[in-house]
């Protein structure tokens, strides 16, 4: 069985399944294993307020840096509104990237606490 997304089609327990509403990754961030937090917004948006400890890596930069990228810590994928990350989630699952959770909505006012 396949999902249709806006994206194309993925496998259930893929991209599809692992997205995450702002609270609980608010929590998994606050745990004493926190994921890798990949903001994918432009380094301008990024430098003007971003969540302390995230990687900026651009979504129009992210295949030709896949190379940064671990593959052996979960990640948390975001972007402003949720659309961006979601087609990042996808291109990093194709490069064999899963354990990763993706950000519903994108940055809104509970994660701007945290940010600089």
């Amino acid at each position: 069985m396949r999902v249709r997304t806006l994206l194309g089609s993925v496998d259930p327990g893929s991209v599809a399944d692992r997205t995450h509403q702002r609270p609980m990754v608010a929590e998994e961030l606050a745990s004493a294993n926190p994921p890798l937090l990949l903001d994918i917004r432009n380094p301008r948006a990024w430098a003007t307020k971003h969540i302390d400890g995230s990687v900026n890596i651009p979504l129009n930069h992210l295949q030709e840096r896949i190379a940064e990228i671990p593959r052996d810590r979960r990640m948390t994928v975001h972007s402003a509104g949720g659309y961006r990350s979601s087609i990042a989630a996808s291109i990093l699952h194709q490069y064999g990237v899963t354990n990763l959770i993706e950000m519903a909505g994108g940055l809104g006012p509970g994660m701007l606490l945290n940010c600089q």
